[in-house]
C-alpha cells in the first residue's frame, strides 16, 4: 500500500492514508484522528487562533504527553508539525473548538497563556508573550486563570506571570495572584533561556530581570 500511495508514512513504525485520496477533509484531523485525547494544539498556534499573536505561523505547535514525540517535526502537504512534550500533570486547560475546518483539541486562552510562561524562551519569546498579555487584557476570565495556576502549582510560573501582568499594567490580576497563589521565596530568572547577566530585580516577584522589556 506504501509502493501504490495508499498510505504514507508519518514517522517510523506509523503509516496515515494518503490526504491525496480524501481531498477535501481538513488535514488537521489526521492528527486528532491518530492523537485522540493526548494532545492539543498550542502555544503560538492558539496564541493566533485566540487572536494574541500576529506571529508569522510556519508549522503548528502540537502537545502531547506522548513523550517520544518529542521534538518529531512532520508535513502532512501544506500542514508543517511540531510535536512538544508536556507533562501529564499540566495536560489539562483545553476542549474541542472549530480550526481548519474540523472540531479539535486547542487549549483554552486561560491555558495558552500559562503554557506560553511555562515553555518560556524555549517555545515562545517573551516580546511575543508580552504583546499577548496587552491583548488578552479584557479577555482573560482571571477566575480560571488562578484555578489552572494552583493545579499546576509551579511557583516560578506565578512569579513571572504575576511580574509580567503587571509590568502590563494587569494590577488587578497580579494582586489575585499575590493574593491566593505560591511565591517561592527564591529568585529566578524572567527568561530561562536567555543570557543570565541581571539588569535588574523586582523583590516584590523575586524576578531577575535578564531581558530588556518594552511594554
Amino acid at each position: 500500500m506504501l509502493r501504490k500511495g495508499i498510505i504514507r508514512k508519518l514517522w517510523r513504525g506509523t503509516f496515515m492514508i494518503n490526504p491525496k485520496l480524501i481531498p477535501g477533509a481538513p488535514k488537521i484531523i489526521i492528527i486528532d484522528a491518530y492523537l485522540k485525547n493526548e494532545y492539543y494544539i498550542g502555544l503560538y498556534t492558539a496564541l493566533r487562533y485566540w487572536k494574541l499573536s500576529d506571529a508569522p505561523q510556519y508549522r503548528y505547535q502540537i502537545l502531547t504527553v506522548k513523550r517520544w514525540l518529542s521534538g518529531r517535526r512532520t508535513r502532512i502537504e501544506n500542514l508543517s508539525l511540531r510535536f512538544i512534550y508536556i507533562n501529564e500533570d499540566a495536560f489539562f486547560g483545553y476542549s474541542r473548538y472549530p480550526y481548519g475546518g474540523a472540531l479539535v483539541n486547542v487549549s483554552d486562552l486561560e491555558k495558552t497563556i500559562i503554557d506560553a510562561v511555562y515553555f518560556l524562551g524555549r517555545y515562545v519569546t517573551i516580546e511575543d508573550l508580552c504583546k499577548a498579555l496587552i491583548l488578552a487584557k479584557n479577555k482573560i476570565n482571571i477566575e480560571k486563570l488562578i484555578r489552572y495556576l494552583k493545579r499546576l502549582d509551579r511557583p516560578f510560573i506565578n512569579q513571572r506571570l504575576g511580574f509580567l501582568l503587571e509590568k502590563s499594567g494587569m494590577t488587578e490580576y497580579s494582586e489575585e495572584i499575590r493574593r491566593k497563589l505560591k511565591i517561592s521565596n527564591r529568585y529566578v530568572f524572567l527568561d530561562p533561556y536567555a543570557h543570565k547577566k541581571e539588569y535588574a530585580r523586582s523583590p516584590r516577584w523575586r524576578i531577575l530581570i535578564n531581558r530588556k522589556l518594552q511594554l
